[in-house]
């Protein structure tokens, strides 16, 4: 995404989108928040750790979103983030951490084809 693009135009419409798939799960479940969540208005929020620059991580930073937003406002909110060259090896430590749960989760069809394969190339480099 080119600098200079306000976060509103970045997404355009998405987030409200987001919001009406959301209400529109939460009512065909019967949940009593739909209301709430219908007349909510969607906004894009500033987080200090932003990162214009990078634009391989989105995928981690999701996954940290989701792992430690706990509903706090964004001042208050602890994500390990603090912006800059300064995450790089914490998105680092992050990639690793979410790829290997990935990899073990029982569910994963290809892990032991995945696991043989890192003993392979483990061999190979010694």
């Amino acid at each position: 995404m080119p600098k200079g693009i306000p976060n509103t135009n970045r997404y355009e419409n998405c987030p409200a989108k987001l919001k009406t798939a959301f209400y529109k799960y939460l009512q065909s479940k019967k949940n009593t928040l739909a209301r709430k969540v219908k007349n909510i208005e969607a906004e894009c929020i500033h987080m200090s750790w932003q990162d214009e620059e990078n634009t391989t991580d989105c995928g981690v930073y999701c996954m940290r979103h989701m792992e430690t937003y706990k509903g706090t406002a964004v001042d208050k909110w602890e994500t390990g983030f603090v912006g800059g060259d300064s995450d790089a090896a914490f998105i680092t430590s992050l990639r690793a951490k979410y790829a290997a749960n990935i990899i073990m989760w029982k569910q994963n069809e290809y892990m032991e084809t995945v696991m043989q394969s890192a003993r392979d190339n483990y061999k190979k480099e010694k």
